[in-house]
């Protein structure tokens, strides 16, 4: 577990930056880590009255700082001393005690709060300014920036930590145990969704796919978190799957085929009447006609022409304005007549008593009139004809001067 002089200089140069810009009146103090491995899990069934197999424990340090440090440099020191980033610190997890005596009570260093409470209560023992820190071991997976990485600089410190000592215990539930790989195998969950996305193959829409010489493979939630936690487990890649028999053994899936990707180029013809009209009336439009001729329905088929489309259904087109129709000419129609109806039909005495216009006929006139020379074939035809209008009986009085 030892580091290269290059990594020691820097954890000494950010310390010494630090102090350096620490007030005088600050008071120096110094403390160890122990960094604390849970036992791996036990396969036999204990008694009991058995003893848990001890906790390992790693000792780093020590380490200097002054009594005005911030909380977040205080965790940096930390952080370097473990070979990781400030974000992989269990900080919920530390905890603190003095070093005298050794049956010292440990108190809580998961906030700020708790960090000043540490501080001010060493700086009231007035001496022994030395304590201890202990926590578990930091998060597995140290994401490193590329642009900070050298080859000459020495691995981080081997606690000897790893995911079945994380989340496999004689004392978890099974609950805590899930909650615990999920925790632990979250980073490289989040690599696979980073690396195989949905809609990743063009022949899968809405799946995330996994190729290989084998054929494809369906990425689904449980897959994924296998993968994840055998990648944790150094059982696995990002481009190799776990060979478990939840992965991907005699599972792969087919491509569809090419017809079913695509609309047929000519849709089936509908079964129904060509007829517009009628299909006008059954509120029923034919939309399956054949791209032979796909506006025969319409009262005018010969619109301007539209793009060719890739599909079987074209979209609806512009049709022209159609022409204008001219209707039937009117029907001649006879002039107006001028004759008024009557209320009733008149005899010939009352016609002949009075005529507008005329005034009162006398009986001399009627008796004139009655005795012509066709008295019986006016009578008859003024009573046959006469419809009780003034235009006949205008007429029968002209026939009846004729014939007097």
């Amino acid at each position: 577990m030892g580091k290269s002089n290059r990594e020691v200089e820097h954890i000494e140069e950010d310390i010494q930056g630090i102090v350096d810009n620490l007030p005088p009146d600050a008071v120096e103090m110094s403390f160890y880590v122990y960094v604390e491995t849970p036992p791996p899990p036990s396969l036999n069934v204990r008694k009991s009255s058995a003893k848990p197999p001890p906790t390992q424990t790693t000792e780093l340090g020590p380490y200097k700082f002054n009594s005005s440090i911030s909380f977040p440099d205080f965790l940096l020191i930390i952080a370097n001393a473990c070979g990781v980033t400030t974000n992989k610190l269990p900080t919920t997890s530390m905890k603190w005690k003095f070093d005298r005596p050794a049956n010292a009570v440990k108190k809580g260093l998961a906030t700020k709060t708790a960090f000043d409470v540490m501080i001010q209560a060493l700086v009231d023992r007035k001496k022994d300014y030395i304590f201890s820190v202990f926590m578990p071991p930091p998060t597995l997976v140290k994401r490193e920036l590329p642009w900070l990485k050298d080859e000459n600089e020495a691995p981080p410190p081997d606690f000897e930590y790893n995911l079945s000592n994380a989340t496999s215990s004689a004392t978890k539930s099974i609950r805590d145990q899930i909650v615990s790989i999920d925790t632990a195998s979250n980073d490289d969950l989040n690599e696979l969704l980073e690396a195989y996305p949905v809609n990743n193959h063009p022949l899968f829409p809405g799946k995330r796919i996994f190729q290989n010489e084998a054929g494809f493979f369906d990425l689904n939630d449980i897959r994924l978190r296998v993968w994840a936690v055998a990648k944790a487990k150094g059982q696995a890649t990002i481009n190799t799957p776990p060979a478990s028999s939840h992965s991907f053994k005699n599972q792969s899936i087919k491509p569809p085929r090419a017809s079913d990707l695509f609309a047929p180029s000519v849709p089936a013809e509908n079964s129904s009447s060509q007829n517009p009209y009628l299909q006008l009336l059954l509120g029923q439009p034919n939309v399956l006609q054949p791209l032979v001729n796909p506006y025969q329905q319409l009262p005018f088929p010969y619109p301007y022409a539209p793009p060719q489309t890739a599909y079987g259904y074209p979209h609806f087109p512009h049709f022209p304005v159609p022409p204008a129709h001219h209707g039937p000419p009117p029907a001649p129609q006879a002039p107006e007549s001028l004759s008024v109806e009557l209320p009733r039909d008149i005899s010939l005495e009352e016609y002949c008593y009075q005529v507008p216009g005329r005034g009162v006929v006398g009986d001399d006139e009627s008796a004139t009139v009655a005795q012509g020379p066709y008295p019986a074939a006016a009578r008859r035809f003024f009573e046959g004809h006469c419809c009780g209008t003034l235009e006949l009986i205008s007429g029968m009085f002209l026939l009846i001067e004729l014939l007097s």
